[in-house]
């Protein structure tokens, strides 16, 4: 518990000086703009993330319309340095035109970034790792019937990992392979949610069907026991491969209001790949809340529930229970199910635009990382 307590106060800082920032971007969103009319919002300011640590953030939005029958379209530059010396840069879309039979969503991102991650090789439980990241994922979909949106998506990304020097053969990162990976294929969404950033009613459901192409180099092609004795890896069990597989990524939620001022938000992901992929292709935070990147496995799944309630205009509580399973995990000692429990404060930012600051402390069972806090804009989903 002692290893949140500074980031929790950081986070409480950095989210009470930066609460204006981002409420003054939702009341632009938020308002209604003519075809052809052009705005423009440059907030900056103090934020706190767990990976950035304490980080200077800046937003500059352009949000337009394309015709008087489609919704505000915005277009953004997202820049982030954080006091750990991670730093992040993105130009990303969101447009919708032909009187909003077209949807146009992309990101290009660069990110030099310092995580953890399990080490599979010499089994030394968590360890620090330094990536440049390079990606571009979104979509190009068309409406085919009301709040049902369908066409092709991609996700691209080149991940390089920084090595460490000193020939220290346990490191982590000089056993890790760099990944330069491609999916591409056929995309579904729907949503009939009443908002898109605190929903209190409705259903999302997006589907993406890739194919995957994992291209991944550098990596330790053998095994040391000491610094002069090391054995080659069979080819089976080298990391520096060729892989080329199909995805099944799922996101579905239902929101249920229990009352004017409760709701019963419940979430099922799924990220399955086939059995030609890796079985480190995924971990348990790319599908629930409340875990990091300490189990690994082929795929994963996760169901969530969280009671949401609102005391007033102004203050809120969240309780909820995730529970989460590697499909096809690396390590045996890891197959099983893991839980995070979630106790969470919301604080109504700006109450036209159900924009509200969310503080969420989680609890699981992993075995090294198990109390994450998160401070964010908006519902964890």
């Amino acid at each position: 518990m002692h290893k949140v307590v500074r980031p929790f106060v950081m986070g409480a800082l950095a989210a009470a000086v930066s609460a204006t920032m981002c409420a003054g971007v939702s009341a632009e969103e938020k308002k209604e703009l003519a075809a052809g009319e052009i705005k423009t919002v440059f907030p900056v300011g103090p934020m706190y993330d767990p990976d950035f640590d304490f980080a200077i953030t800046a937003l500059p939005t352009l949000l337009n319309k394309f015709d008087d029958d489609s919704s505000t379209s915005w277009t953004r530059i997202t820049a982030v340095y954080g006091s750990t010396g991670n730093k992040n840069i993105g130009l990303g879309n969101d447009w919708y035109f032909g009187g909003n039979k077209f949807n146009f969503k992309n990101y290009l991102g660069y990110t030099d970034i310092n995580f953890t991650e399990q080490d599979y090789f010499y089994k030394q439980g968590l360890q620090d790792v330094d990536t440049v990241m390079k990606s571009a994922n979104g979509s190009f979909a068309y409406q085919i019937l009301d709040n049902v949106y369908a066409g092709v998506s991609w996700d691209i990304n080149q991940n390089e990992i920084q090595r460490k020097s000193g020939g220290d053969f346990k490191a982590l990162a000089n056993n890790l392979p760099d990944n330069d990976v491609t999916n591409y294929g056929f995309y579904l969404n729907y949503d009939d949610r009443n908002h898109k950033m605190m929903p209190t009613e409705g259903m999302f459901l997006e589907a993406n069907l890739w194919k995957v192409k994992r291209e991944a180099t550098g990596g330790a092609d053998s095994y040391c026991v000491n610094t002069d004795t090391c054995f080659p890896l069979p080819a089976a069990q080298s990391p520096n491969q060729t892989y080329r597989y199909e995805t099944v990524k799922l996101d579905g939620r239902y929101y249920k209001p229990l009352s004017e001022m409760t709701t019963f938000a419940s979430r099922l992901s799924v990220l399955y790949n086939t059995d030609e992929a890796p079985n480190t292709a995924a971990n348990l935070s790319r599908v629930a809340q409340g875990f990091s990147r300490e189990v690994l496995g082929r795929g994963a799944v996760a169901v969530e529930g969280q009671y949401r309630h609102w005391f007033n205009s102004k203050w809120g509580v969240v309780g909820g229970l995730s529970l989460a399973k590697a499909l096809d995990a690396n390590d045996s000692d890891k197959d099983g199910m893991y839980y995070a429990g979630t106790l969470g404060l919301r604080y109504m930012l700006v109450p036209e635009s159900n924009l509200a600051l969310r503080v969420d402390l989680t609890q699981s069972n992993q075995e090294e990382e198990g109390t994450l806090l998160y401070f964010r804009v908006g519902e964890s989903f």
